[in-house]
């Protein structure tokens, strides 16, 4: 059983074509210089958070705890 593709979904795959066509990258890599990596933070970090003040990381927030312990 196969489901087609909607109209929109057609209409993107088209439209993302034409891009590639023309040589622009739809999808280009980071625009800003990230210095260190999450496993770096995981790694290193003491509870000192002055060591961490001046950072750029990329990826996805998964959780934030807004109330700490308490949520």
């Amino acid at each position: 059983m196969s489901i087609g593709l909607s109209e929109q979904e057609i209409f993107r795959r088209e439209a993302l074509q034409e891009l590639r066509k023309l040589g622009i990258d739809p999808y280009p890599p980071e625009e800003f210089e990230i210095n260190v990596t999450a496993k770096d933070i995981q790694d290193n970090y003491e509870g000192n958070t002055d060591s961490y003040k001046n950072i750029s990381i990329a990826g996805r927030i998964m959780t934030r705890r807004i109330m700490g312990s308490v949520s």
